[in-house]
């Protein structure tokens, strides 16, 4: 994987969240998308130095904290939907983010399901 996508999804993410520059919210999240992508890409490598460290059952726990983590995002952007009483861009774009979030900590907790810890001899 190339180093410079994660450094691009990173800077995004704090450029958008920092600035006051027009679609900042947009550019958020490109790079938030960008880089969750490129975490999750690179979690499904066979050989992975990370999943090795994390253990067999680290799988459940990143998927519930990603699960919870996408629950969190999506709350705010249904209670903020219901107070406005009508769509804006940003409240669907943190929606469907909190959604995917959701969907791929859940894909992370049926990963950890379909795969059996190995056993070391």
């Amino acid at each position: 994987m190339l180093p410079c996508l994660w450094i691009v999804g990173l800077v995004a993410w704090i450029v958008g969240s920092q600035s006051c520059i027009y679609l900042h919210e947009q550019l958020e999240f490109a790079g938030v998308a960008l880089f969750c992508g490129c975490t999750f890409w690179h979690l499904w490598q066979k050989d992975n130095l990370a999943l090795r460290l994390i253990g067999p059952r680290g799988l459940w726990l990143a998927g519930l904290i990603t699960v919870l983590f996408g629950i969190a995002v999506i709350l705010p952007a249904m209670a903020k939907i219901k107070q406005q009483e009508c769509f804006t861009a940003f409240s669907v774009e943190a929606l469907t983010l909190g959604v995917l979030i959701t969907l791929g900590g859940l894909g992370l907790i049926a990963y950890g399901i379909k795969t059996p810890p190995t056993r070391s001899a």
